[in-house]
Formats: structure tokens, sequence, C-alpha cells
């Protein structure tokens, strides 16, 4: 039995209930067979009924019989563990361990949609995994959901192992784990010590039930936008009471600096992709704690236009209702999210999107630069050679330890 399946049976009351606690039920019923009424004239039978409760009480309390105990309890607990085995594969999204302290909706909610991605070309179900938010959009929640049994776990780790999941038995009770990766990194030219797999999801591909898993559920409160407009949405993450600034460092492209969101921004208002005579709205999404300094750095950049230019941010935000909005907007400006980019792969109406894809560290001068970002317009992608530099601020963290982060993340690191 794999560990998977041994982990599954600890909370699964149908083994542990059952298998690990059958000694002692049969003690307990050895000592009530012994204190129950019997006939005085069947003093045979009240012997044995004692001996067999001394027998309960010396095999509880004697280490040589407990051990017997022990190994003939596992060896139920495997045979009831067999019989449980499920007769088809699954599979299911995995966030390794140096992740978990890290993620949170978004990496989750991507990590899912990938596992719901290869499920889908594979014709797999989906093994379901809780976390917060999963209950904000489409997911099913019927069918396989929680630990089940599998004879096999195969861990998706290059495009040869997907190739053999497609082609595979699905009969062969197989549990495929697929590897955490990010949405909209470009993994084929990833250093070879870059640790996520080097497959993709093809978003294009999946977008039609994309759209319908993110789908938010429930009314939610939409954003007044003005009418006629070219909408336009900043997701700026500051980082909030969540983030330090050594985390900031170890991820450049989920927490940029300013520069990024205020030259993009700058980017897009002098290209071609909005109407000159076009009216403007832009929408903040941040988790800054002070948004109204985030959208005056905004407006310093709207004030170079000639332009009809609102800006608006709402500070009662909850993170469902700004999940439900993302996808209204004709442009965003966004960090490397796990949740706003898919939210902008599946929106019917986004036209232009701009966010970091690639970072270099010099270890030596201290300082993190984005090095690129992507501007997708549609189903083009251009890619940018950019200079949006900071100091690094890793509070004491050792230059090997860091230096491994970035290199986990893909991060060039120039030392």
């Amino acid at each position: 039995m794999n560990l998977h399946n041994l982990q599954t049976a600890v909370s699964d009351e149908r083994l542990y209930g059952h298998s690990l606690i059958q000694p002692w039920r049969w003690s307990k019923a050895a000592f009530q067979n012994a204190t129950a009424p019997c006939s005085t004239l069947r003093v045979q039978e009240c012997c044995l009924r004692v001996f067999a409760a001394l027998g309960a009480m010396t095999a509880i309390v004697t280490l040589p019989l407990a051990a017997v105990a022990i190994v003939c309890k596992w060896i139920d607990l495997a045979r009831r563990m067999d019989t449980l085995v499920h007769n088809s594969s699954a599979i299911a999204d995995t966030i390794p361990l140096i992740l978990k302290p890290f993620s949170r909706t978004g990496d989750r909610t991507v990590s899912r949609m990938n596992a719901e991605y290869w499920g889908w070309k594979a014709n797999l179900p989906v093994l379901h995994q809780d976390f917060f938010g999963a209950d904000f959009f489409q997911f099913s929640t019927s069918g396989l959901k929680g630990l089940l049994y599998f004879k096999q776990i195969v861990t998706l780790k290059a495009p040869e192992d997907v190739e053999t999941m497609i082609a595979a038995d699905h009969a062969k009770s197989i549990l495929y784990q697929v590897p955490f990766y990010p949405y909209s990194r470009d993994l084929s030219r990833e250093s070879t010590s870059c640790s996520y797999p080097k497959f993709t999801t093809d978003w294009i591909e999946f977008q039609p039930r994309a759209r319908q898993l993110l789908q938010t559920v429930g009314a939610l409160y939409q954003y007044p936008f003005p009418k006629d407009s070219y909408y336009i949405a900043i997701h700026w993450r500051d980082g909030g009471n969540f983030d330090d600034e050594r985390t900031k460092s170890i991820h450049p492209l989920k927490l940029p600096t300013a520069e990024f969101y205020i030259n993009e921004l700058r980017r897009l208002l002098q290209s071609d992709a909005i109407a000159p005579d076009k009216r403007i709205h832009i929408h903040v999404f941040t988790d800054a704690l002070n948004p109204e300094a985030v959208c005056a750095q905004v407006a310093s950049v709207t004030n170079e236009c000639d332009r009809d230019i609102t800006i608006g941010f709402r500070r009662k935000a909850t993170l469902k209702d700004d999940i439900a909005n993302m996808g209204r907007f004709s442009a965003m400006i966004r960090s490397d999210s796990n949740l706003s980019g898919p939210l902008c792969g599946v929106s019917s109406v986004m036209q232009y999107e701009a966010f970091p894809s690639a970072a270099r560290v010099d270890d030596d001068k201290c300082m993190i630069e984005i090095s690129e970002v992507t501007v997708r317009r549609g189903r083009e992608d251009v890619k940018l050679e950019t200079h949006y530099q900071k100091p690094l601020r890793t509070a004491g963290m050792p230059r090997f330890v860091r230096n491994w982060f970035w290199r986990y993340f893909g991060v060039e690191v120039r030392t």
C-alpha cells in the first residue's frame, strides 16, 4: 500500500474505527461476557468466561501479545483497504510544501484549473481539494471528493508523462497528480533549475469550459461604471498586511514595483488600443492599506493626458466581489497573479493585458529588476524588455536560501 492510502486510512472511519479499535472491542466483550448472569449449575461455563476475561486483559497489558495484536490489526487494515481501492483512475492538483505557506486563493484556484484542464483532456474525474475561495466558483461538489484509495500514484513532471496519462487505461486505479505551475509563465524557456513542470495548460482551447468553472456563485455587487467608456482595471498588489518586504523580494512578479503599474498605464493610454474620442474609466483593485495614495499615483499619469478619465476603487470590497467584477473590463494591468490572470483569460470582453513575465536579481548590487513585460492584445503576446528596479529587502535571509527560492520560481540570479 502507498503512503497516500495509509494517510487516507487514518481519517477513514470505515477502517480506523473498526480495524484499529477491534482488539479493545474484543476485550470489552470478554469482560461483559464474564459478568453476565448465568446458571449456577454451569460452573464450567462461569470459569471459561473468567479465564477469557483474564486472557483479554493480559493481551492488552503484555507487550509481546500487544505486538502480535498490532501486526494482526495492520494485516486486517491492509485487507480492508484493498477492498476499498477505487476501480478507476482520477486526477488531482498538488501544492508542494515549499509553496503552501505562500499560496492563497489565486494559487489554489489556478492549481485546481490546471487539474480540471488535464482531467478534461484525459476524460478523468477530478479529485476535489477544498480551499478558501473554492465555493466562489462553479467547481463541482459531486462525484469524487476528499481522499480515496488508489493502487498507484503518478506525478506528472514532463510532457511525456502527460502523453502517457492520456493514452493509459483509465481502469487501472491510478491517481495522477498535477504539480503546481503558474498561469501566465512561459515555462518552456525557464532555466533547468526551475522546479515547475515543463508542460502548460492551453487556456485558449480550455476557455469555454474555464469560463463556466470561473463564474461566481450567487448574487454579487457590481461596481457602477460610467456609460460609453473604455474600462481599465489595475490589479495593484501592494502586499498590505499580508506580505512584508522580504516576501516582495522573493516574489517580484507577484508583487511588482509601483513603477511597473504607472509606466504600463502610461503605455496603454498612449497606445492605439483606445479610440481618441473615448472616455476612460479606471478601477483600482488593491490590497494596499492606503488605496487613496495608490489612486493618487494613478491620477498623476492620467493628468498627463488631455482626456476625460475617471478613477475609482471600493474600500469595502470583498474578495468575492472583486472576482465577480474583474472580467468586466476592456483592459487590465496586473501583477503575475494566478487569480486575476485566469479571470482575464476567460473574459469575453478583455482586449488588452499587461503583466510582468520575467525578472532578474543582481545579488551583488542588492537590486531586483522586472526585466520583461508581456502585452497581450487578443490572442497575440508581445514581450517587451523593461528595467523596473527596486532594492532587495531580504531581512537577513542567507544568500544560498534566497537564491534557491529565486531559482525554484524561475527568476534569473546574477552573482
